[in-house]
């Protein structure tokens, strides 16, 4: 009986070592399933943090790109209306050809940045089919505006214009004083750029501009405007050259906040004909917003 209790008990520690060991074991093996899970995790982090930089950095330049071509397109169609003319002075030849090789160092930059793109979406080892195809329509574009240009300087050549230097580019040194006088006038046109509209409260709630809000069972509501309203619903005017907002109704209200010394509204054969714009620097100074509603 003492020997089985003996044998027992051997057994029993036995059981407890195997226990302890496969214990032990599945421990070891639990942390390093953490360790390589914490791993991984780390890694398709960093991944994705260099993907999401990717996408921004190509999304900024993408911007540049678009906005290089459209100005490339307008500057394109100017200089065919001037090129329109019977006979050309020589000063206009002379400023035709200057902004032509403009658009030339502009395309040639352009070029540059979109084979920058090409780089570095292969060097990233990211596949990313909206990148790959936003890229293409972009050289597609480009294609498209050298495609125009050569159109436009085979119809200057006929006109007397040097192929050889409508072909030529600016020098870094006046490409970028031009590129600064460019971005300085657009954004003099953006400092002077307001946006107006009149109508009705039907009219102008149907467009996203004007909405009633408070009051009880329909009384005292406050005609307001509306948080969020595209720049589309307006009217797009020169602070310097607009005077008078016509309105053409026999009441008016001044939604917008202006300074009340700034306008007046201005009446014509018993109904309000306009508002007058007294003093367009300070009726601006608060919002570049003006929405007058009519009654």
């Amino acid at each position: 009986m003492k020997k089985q209790n003996i044998i027992f008990s051997i057994i029993a520690v036995i059981a407890v070592l195997v226990a302890g060991y496969f214990i032990t074991v599945n421990l070891v093996e639990q942390k390093t399933q953490i360790s390589n899970l914490k791993s991984e995790s780390q890694s398709l982090s960093e991944i994705l943090h260099e993907r999401d930089s990717l996408i921004n950095e190509m999304m900024i330049a993408f911007n540049e790109i678009e906005g290089d071509l459209e100005s490339i397109h307008k500057k394109k169609n100017i200089i065919s209306l001037n090129a329109e003319d019977g006979e050309i002075s020589n000063n206009k030849k002379t400023k035709i050809t200057r902004d032509i090789q403009a658009i030339n160092s502009l395309l040639e930059a352009n070029e540059n940045k979109i084979a920058a793109l090409n780089r570095q979406l292969k060097n990233s080892g990211v596949q990313i089919s909206g990148l790959e195809e936003k890229v293409q329509n972009l050289q597609h574009n480009l294609e498209q505006r050298i495609a125009e240009m050569d159109t436009l300087k085979a119809v200057l050549q006929k006109k007397d214009f040097e192929i050889a230097q409508l072909n030529t580019v600016l020098d870094s040194l006046e490409y970028k004083a031009r590129n600064q006088e460019q971005t300085i006038s657009n954004q003099r046109t953006q400092l002077n750029t307001a946006y107006l509209v009149s109508g009705s409260y039907e009219e102008l709630s149907a467009k996203g501009i004007l909405t009633k809000e408070g009051g009880f069972l329909g009384i005292g509501k406050r005609i307001d405007l509306q948080e969020q309203i595209a720049d589309s619903s307006f009217n797009k005017v020169n602070i310097l050259e607009t005077k008078q907002i016509p309105v053409y109704a026999g009441k008016a209200t001044l939604i917008t906040e202006h300074p009340a010394q700034s306008y007046e509204f201005v009446t014509e054969d018993e109904e309000i004909a306009y508002l007058a714009i007294t003093n367009p620097k300070e009726f601006w100074r608060i919002s570049k917003y003006a929405v007058v509603e009519t009654k």
